[in-house]
């Protein structure tokens, strides 16, 4: 799928998330006593409409996002443009609620977004979702860098080690050992191990490593050189390799591992190298002929196992959904912490809207083409990922936003007053300039990421 094509895909999932915002607003409101006149699915032309009562549902041509049009949200602008002082709100309109409730009506559009991400997470938890990678089979960092000291050797791992458990919580794929690394903390770990058919318990402390800014063990994940695919045009494809190839050595050193294969290929530069494989039961020799240009490397995709879908028990699956959810916050707001302290460029930490359906869209994509299960699991998960994302953005202080309207109505309680108009005013031109800005620079960042080299 081309980049059109992940954008598009992406689009509909921030489709869903808006739409569900939009849709917590809406019931806020008329639990308040504010009429909603609209309710829209996308924005621009109307498609189709439907009026049963007092509102509108709107399905509209453009998938980006969607609206809830309240009464009396022109009130304000009316008034400013009047500058005679007056502003008096009309019955059932959102000014005329009293300010607690405009706050639950701000709040409600973020809640249904982090509800929406708990459900979907706990949802994947309890049905569990197909992985497809590494097996948790270890290769030891000492012996592919030369590094000595490191966690793996102090517990007395060795290469070619199955890991099973760590601290009682089972491990499949090296996919889930990094994440248990990462989670440690620098604290000792139980490992329960698999040494050819043999079960043995080890104690791995996890180092934290300052230059790679995570906690390390010293591992790779073993896998072996066997060739699932071979890029078209790539100097893989040019030396004859085929799918279903085995690589059993390079330059005449034995590679029993992927880590083997590049270490060599790297090490070899812009050399030609002779690459020994298994095929049909017979051994043949190839010859490599490197292309310094190619970005994707040798050309070669190795094959990893799936391990199918297991999930938990419901409320098993609740705990590990609402510890996901906080894991991820916590996530964004530390980048939010390093953007706002000037710890992180914002050219390289900020994405508007058409980088993340970029990267929603190419993730679903390869999700798929995994297989239908890692598929759905990937747009579950993007899904409420972004859907997140819009918890934490919407709830900022900033004018335009709804914790910019919080704000407003947590001052206007507090003075048991209105606030004045050319207050309002300033307040409302602030938040433009702002989140035009905003926009502007995001969507100027992304169109220099997507037409530029991937």
């Amino acid at each position: 799928m081309d980049t059109i094509g992940f954008i598009l895909v992406g689009l509909l999932g921030l489709c869903v998330v808006v739409t569900i915002h939009e849709y917590g607003h809406m019931i806020a409101a008329k639990w308040a006593g504010v009429e909603v006149e609209a309710f829209a699915i996308g924005w621009g032309k109307v498609l189709w409409s439907w009026k049963p009562r007092t509102t509108e549902y709107r399905v509209c041509l453009l998938p980006l996002g969607g609206y809830c049009k309240m009464k009396g949200e022109q009130d304000l602008t009316a008034a400013l443009q009047r500058q005679d002082g007056a502003f008096e709100p009309t019955p059932g309109s959102l000014f005329a609620a009293p300010p607690w409730k405009r706050i639950i009506i701000s709040v409600a559009g973020p809640v249904f977004n982090l509800l929406f991400a708990f459900l979907v997470f706990s949802a994947l938890q309890l049905t569990g979702v197909p992985e497809t990678g590494p097996a948790a089979r270890v290769l030891l960092a000492s012996e592919v860098e030369g590094r000595a000291g490191l966690p793996a050797d102090q517990a007395g791992l060795q290469t070619g080690d199955l890991v099973l458990s760590i601290d009682g919580k089972a491990i499949r794929t090296f996919g889930n050992l990094q994440q248990a690394i990462a989670a440690s903390n620098g604290q000792a770990q139980a490992w329960k191990i698999d040494r050819q058919g043999q079960r043995l318990d080890k104690t791995v402390v996890p180092r934290y490593d300052a230059a790679e800014k995570r906690a390390l063990v010293g591992v790779y994940p073993l896998v072996d050189p066997v060739v699932k695919s071979v890029t078209k045009g790539s100097a893989a494809e040019l030396a004859g390799f085929r799918p279903g190839d085995r690589i059993t050595a390079v330059g005449g050193t034995p590679a029993a591992s992927t880590q083997a294969f590049y270490q060599a290929v790297t090490a070899a530069g812009n050399r030609n190298l002779s690459i020994t494989v298994q095929r049909d039961g017979g051994t043949i020799d190839l010859l490599f002929v490197p292309d310094p240009a190619a970005k994707e490397g040798p050309g070669l995709a190795f094959s990893v196992p799936t391990f199918p879908a297991v999930g938990q028990q419901p409320l098993a699956a609740l705990a590990s959904g609402w510890d996901k959810v906080w894991e991820l916050l916590g996530q964004m707001g530390n980048g939010l912490v390093q953007l706002f302290t000037g710890k992180v460029n914002p050219a390289d930490s900020l994405s508007g809207p058409l980088r993340i359906t970029y990267y929603a869209g190419e993730i679903t994509s390869q999700g798929f083409l995994a297989g239908w299960g890692q598929g759905w699991g990937a747009v579950a998960n993007i899904f409420a990922f972004i859907s997140l994302a819009l918890f934490l953005m919407n709830l900022l202080p900033l004018p335009a936003l709804d914790g910019g309207t919080i704000v407003l109505s947590a001052v206007e309680a507090l003075r048991r007053r209105r606030l004045g108009l050319k207050a309002l005013m300033r307040y409302q031109q602030v938040g433009v300039v702002l989140i035009l800005g905003l926009v502007l620079f995001t969507t100027f960042n992304d169109l220099g990421f997507l037409l530029g080299p991937k």
